[in-house]
């Protein structure tokens, strides 16, 4: 076979296989539809998560804009509340189960003067799961603040807890170091962190 002969069958089969994707994509036509959620009479409200039965977990404002609660779209807009401060946040999404996890304010002062949580508040931030209508704050290891980030089905929750000690590296206006930890049942454990890095999340 001449050599322009099998370059011209090379690119008539290149083509061939580059035109099948397209020829297949202009077939299947994908349907989706938006719903608007809501929020708990704010102006703002993220979805930050959706699990296989259709609830969202995520985060509204209240009337007046002033405060952010943590929010889970089910049946209805469910308003997961605080520890007594003014903000709670929930982070991706909920577990089959409908658990919830986030991090939540309370009312008293942190008492290293942080705004760990970003709220602009000052106000001590744990890390808080919501499950079967109420909010249990999970442990740190030591120090005032902390966030759950995920949830898995069997109930075991990642994220991130503040140590009792200042850490010289971190910025303002955090003080105290974090690791990144795995709570089960209650119980925290601390992961480990990239070597020569004394801080890290999960």
């Amino acid at each position: 076979m001449k050599p322009h002969t099998l370059a011209v069958i090379s690119g008539v089969a290149t083509l061939a296989v580059w035109a099948m994707p397209i020829e297949l994509a202009a077939q299947t036509q994908l349907h989706y539809s938006i719903t608007d959620l809501g929020t708990l009479g704010g102006s703002f409200s993220l979805g930050a998560g959706l699990n296989n039965m259709g609830w969202v977990s995520g985060f509204s404002t209240t009337a007046g804009d002033q405060q952010i609660h943590a929010t889970l779209w089910a049946k209805q807009k469910n308003d997961l509340g605080t520890l007594g401060g003014p903000n709670s946040q929930a982070f991706f999404r909920p577990s089959e189960r409908g658990t919830v996890v986030g991090r939540a304010e309370t009312s008293a002062p942190d008492p290293f003067g942080q705004d760990a949580c970003g709220f602009n508040t000052y106000l001590t931030c744990l890390p808080v799961v919501w499950e079967n209508g109420g909010i249990t704050p999970l442990p740190t290891l030591g120090g005032s603040f902390g966030s759950a980030f995920v949830v898995n089905n069997r109930g075991q929750v990642a994220g991130v807890a503040a140590v009792a000690n200042a850490d010289p590296t971190c910025a303002p206006p955090v003080v105290l170091g974090f690791k990144p930890v795995l709570w089960e049942d209650g119980e925290i454990q601390e992961l480990p962190t990239i070597a020569g890095d004394p801080d890290g999340f999960a």
